[in-house]
């Protein structure tokens, strides 16, 4: 069977009510044309090795749901289609997943995530402690946050300022912690 050349954008799905063929005979099914993909594994599906009841080549799969702040390598969702899901630098995936990963549209129009989580900013930890000062202030623990720092009377900081700051980066970490003297 061959599809006209209007309709080789779309999937096709093959359903097979009754499957008799000789003992020697094999049926063979190729994604677009016997140089595609086979749909098939071995030598082709006979009376041994039956073919599931449908039989999907390909179907685009639906548009990702993207939210705030996530990124995608590609909006391309056909069939075979890797897409890398990213968050900005200093954001990582709320579920755990580190900054990056993979998506792929698979057999069927389905990718192999149901739902992509948010992006949140990262962990940096607790505002580090100084000797012979204390941290005054702070924004928060995460990428963005603002630790500031005054010395205990007696101390003081090289720059000659009253306040030293440090900043959470996108990497995680403070940047370095400012020392009284």
């Amino acid at each position: 069977m061959e599809l006209p050349e209007a309709y080789l954008d779309q999937a096709l799905s093959i359903h097979f009510n009754r499957f008799d063929i000789a003992g020697d005979d094999y049926v063979k099914v190729y994604e677009g044309s016997t140089k595609g993909r086979a749909l098939h594994e071995d030598a082709g599906f006979n009376n041994d090795h039956r073919p599931p009841a449908q039989l999907v080549s390909r179907l685009n799969c639906p548009a990702l749901k993207t939210p705030p702040l996530v990124s995608l390598s590609t909006k391309v969702a056909t069939y075979g289609t890797k897409v890398v899901v990213s968050c900005p630098p200093g954001f990582e995936f709320a579920s755990g997943r580190g900054r990056a990963f993979d998506v792929h549209c698979q057999l069927g129009g389905k990718w192999t995530e149901s739902s992509l989580p948010n992006c949140q900013p990262v962990y940096c930890s607790a505002v580090p402690q100084i000797a012979n000062g204390y941290a005054e202030s702070a924004t928060n623990v995460s990428f963005g946050g603002v630790a500031k720092y005054s010395c205990y009377k007696g101390f003081s900081f090289s720059s000659g300022s009253s306040i030293e700051e440090i900043h959470c980066g996108i990497d995680g970490n403070w940047t370095p912690s400012p020392s009284c003297r």
